[in-house]
């Protein structure tokens, strides 16, 4: 499908703009290839499902993911890294974004459909990709100056402290006003050529908030006109010396902007709503072809934009519409440093010598200067908390080898804690040598193992579905969706391969039941719970199920975890008002929920009602909706 281009971003112009959406689409010469995976899926800590929560009366959403002792950054880089952080200490602490973004406007033309796509998207590679803790989104008629301006000097600061980073990102109408050196983000209430009051923010705010807030690094995204006014262009900075500086713990302030500030910004028409160009830039600089970028290990924002010159350049020669992004440096003289994100193009990260000793960081493979260390490899058979010597350094997930680095030499009393195994072993760790520990489960029975051979059907149902757990591939996966039919979305990348965007669903026939806590679907002859647990990982799935059976939950006592055959039934192709692929019957909080199904010996297979998709995962905090 040609993509069209459409003007954008100035409240001047009447023309509609769309942009396309979804991860990714089709825009600015680039190929997104299944990188998530690459992060998400190495080890349970990187497969974590990230966490919902809505603030303030529905105004803001915040997304996250839980707190730790090490921040989702530095997870990231010991993972694929040949490095770890000393102790605590990091170069910076917690990473938290506000997204913010107006899609409709009241007074001002076009409307912007694309700007959903950009939050949305940038909001997953964040948190997928970029090592971010958290991130906030405010968007529409919830959005205004007071609202930004208190979350990016009040509230966000005191989450993410002193040493953390805090990026702002806006996607919406920019404007500038006459005769000045000011442009303004303009919010859903603002009016053309109005330049006062709660409805607009001078971009050059972002100027008094490298002053003002206190946090070490500070990173400003503008996707929208006249963002490049009010900012002095200060040039690019040399990779390797800023990352330098970045690891020994100096800061920065540094703003990015769609154009200059005589530009508009422009958008590309695509099939679900498009996404801006430089929105759509920035994120495709995270591809394979960034292989070849971020010659340090890491990338710093100065080849980010780099980059997103060179993929913004195509769209610029086809359509004769110039546009060049701008990164600006504030305040260089006092910030020395960078903003920095991690390459997902590449797998095995390695650290110079010179940037080992500015981040006070510690090899993999070697020890530390003065002190003799050794790795401890803990393989459990459940999963559990990790205690060496009372003090807890982490989590393991069944089946799944960790490895513990640097822990000093010497004996050492480690404790696996699970939901019902607990156990205590003595060990000596030896210099420089990898000791393996086996802790094996005394309870939790296998799920798979006590399910019976037979296929689901009962009178007057139209669909025999498979009640048996198994191991399921993507193949088995993909031939599993063509034949029922059921939708799958390919809009994540890690989805594609056995996707099914086609899908129609079947034909549910639902019944609330039991004053509603239950669902009878006649179709498929199958009772579902109507609500569900909290969240939870998959070892404490068995302990749930026979806590609902001794209750006699809903006045049955025959309850057992969904196959992904019957979980993928209650997935319909249409969001319903409450933002889920599922009908509306059904509580909203289980917006993901385990399945009997295995992927691998450690990897289950899950439904993700808030994407329209499955999936499957390593200790991963999902939720159960169980079956009869």
């Amino acid at each position: 499908m040609a993509q069209q281009l459409f003007k954008c971003r100035s409240s001047r112009s009447n023309i509609a703009t769309s942009r396309s959406g979804g991860i990714p689409p089709r825009s600015v010469g680039t190929r997104w290839l299944v990188l998530i995976c690459v992060l998400t899926l190495a080890a349970s800590a990187l497969a974590q499902t990230p966490k919902y929560q809505i603030l303030e009366n529905g105004k803001v959403e915040r997304w996250y993911h839980a707190q730790g002792r090490r921040t989702w950054f530095q997870i990231q880089v010991e993972k694929i890294s040949n490095v770890l952080w000393a102790g605590k200490k990091a170069p910076f602490g917690r990473s938290v974004a506000l997204l913010t973004g107006v899609s409709d406007y009241r007074f001002l033309t076009p409307a912007l459909p694309s700007v959903e796509n950009d939050l949305r998207d940038m909001r997953e590679f964040l948190l997928l990709q970029g090592g971010f803790d958290e991130v906030f989104v405010i968007k529409n008629k919830n959005l205004d100056r007071d609202i930004i301006e208190r979350y990016i000097k009040e509230e966000l600061p005191q989450r993410i402290g002193k040493e953390g980073r805090l990026l702002f990102y806006f996607s919406g109408h920019g404007a500038d006003k006459t005769g000045s050196n000011t442009g303004y983000m303009q919010f859903s209430q603002a009016r053309a050529g109005k330049f006062f009051g709660n409805d607009v923010l001078a971009i050059n705010s972002v100027e008094t908030w490298s002053d003002e807030v206190e946090v070490k690094h500070l990173l400003a995204l503008l996707d929208c006109c006249s963002s490049g006014l009010a900012f002095a262009d200060k040039g690019n900075s040399k990779c390797n010396q800023t990352i330098l500086k970045t690891l020994s713990g100096n800061g920065s302030r540094v703003v990015a902007t769609a154009g200059t500030a005589d530009q508009k910004t422009y958008a590309l028409k695509a099939r679900d709503g498009g996404n801006g160009i430089f929105t759509r830039a920035f994120l495709d600089v995270f591809t394979s072809e960034a292989q070849n970028v971020g010659q340090c290990g890491l990338f710093t924002i100065d080849e980010v934009i780099s980059q997103v010159k060179r993929n913004v350049s195509s769209f610029s020669s086809r359509y004769q519409k110039e546009v060049t992004p701008r990164i600006w440096t504030l305040d260089d003289r006092s910030y020395k440093g960078t903003f920095v994100f991690l390459n997902p193009g590449v797998k095995n990260l390695t650290f110079s010598d010179e940037q080992i000793a500015a981040g006070d960081l510690v090899r993999k493979s070697g020890t530390a200067t003065g002190v003799k260390y050794g790795t401890l490899r803990v393989i459990s058979q459940y999963d559990g908390r990790v205690t060496i010597d009372d003090a807890e350094v982490g989590e393991v997930a069944a089946g799944v080898a960790f490895d513990f680095f640097p822990v000093k030499t010497g004996l050492h009393s480690v404790t696996v804690t699970g939901l019902s195994d607990a156990d205590t072993q003595k060990v000596t760790v030896k210099q420089s040598r990898v000791v393996p520990l086996v802790f094996r489960a005394k309870s939790l029975p296998d799920i798979a193992s006590k399910t019976p051979d037979v296929t689901t059907r009962r009178r007057g149902s139209k669909y025999n579905l498979r009640k048996t757990a198994k191991t399921l591939s993507k193949d088995d996966v993909k031939r599993m969706l063509k034949k029922n039919d059921y939708y799958c979305t390919d809009k994540y990348p890690w989805s594609k391969p056995f996707s099914n965007p086609e899908g129609r669903g079947i034909a549910n026939d639902f019944t609330a039941q039991k004053n509603g806590k239950v669902v009878y679907d006649a179709a498929t002859g199958l009772t579902w719970q109507q609500s569900g647990s909290s969240s939870m990982k998959f070892a404490e799935v068995q302990a749930y199920i026979q806590k609902i059976n001794r209750e006699n939950y809903g006045g049955f006592s025959n309850w057992r975890l969904p196959t992904l055959e019957e979980a993928m039934s209650l997935m319909e192709p249409k969001k319903n008002s409450a933002g889920r692929y599922i009908d509306p019957v059904f509580d909203a909080a289980q917006a993901w929920i385990w399945t009997a199904d295995k992927y691998s010996a450690s990897a289950s297979w899950y439904v993700y009602f808030l994407g329209g998709v499955c999936f499957y995962g390593v200790s991963l905090n999902d939720y159960v909706r169980a079956v009869r």
